[in-house]
């Protein structure tokens, strides 16, 4: 599988947007300058600045790089209709990684592993607190342990009844 094109780096940049300008609403990337950080405007940062900045909350916010992401060499290319609001979205959101999602999402059609919950379902389950297929194993896994504990004490209260009938008392299945 061909490795995804990222462009080349330029080594006198930090990737990095000074602090300063950006607070003022201006994207200027610093500039590495030995080890110190630059910017246009003559603000200066070294690197134990801007680390402390980051931990502190502040803002620090790097260049985002573009990357080409490849086709595998054995993927062909077809044609389907989608709306382009939708397409628009998911080229956003998997920015860098839209084929390889894409991929996963066909394969796992493909070979019927998805599960499609929507709907009021989905409501719902979120108002129960699940919010992934983990969550939804482990509620059907609680749920089937608490049916062979009910089950294993009512095997236990079968064993007693005779006896709580001798001693003249009822069992709660009995009094209802």
């Amino acid at each position: 599988m061909p490795a995804n094109i990222i462009p080349v780096l330029d080594p006198r940049s930090s990737y990095i947007y000074c602090p300063q300008c950006l607070s003022h609403g201006n994207r200027v990337v610093l500039a590495r300058d030995t080890f110190q950080f630059r910017c246009q405007f003559a603000h200066t940062y070294d690197y134990g600045q801007l680390q402390a900045m980051a931990t502190a909350g502040e803002l620090v916010e790097m260049v985002k790089t573009h990357i080409v992401e490849q086709p595998s060499d054995q993927d062909v290319k077809r044609e389907f209709w989608i709306h382009p609001i939708l397409y628009e979205r998911l080229q956003e959101k998997f920015s860098g990684r839209f084929l390889v999602t894409m991929r996963t999402v066909f394969s796992a059609l493909a070979d019927d592993s998805i599960i499609f919950i929507e709907g009021p379902e989905v409501k719902e389950l979120k108002q129960q607190g699940i919010k992934n297929s983990k969550d939804i194993l482990a509620a059907i896994k609680s749920a089937k342990d608490l049916e062979q504990q009910i089950a294993v004490l009512q095997r236990q209260l079968d064993l007693l009844a005779p006896i709580l009938k001798a001693a003249g008392l009822q069992s709660a299945e009995s009094a209802t």
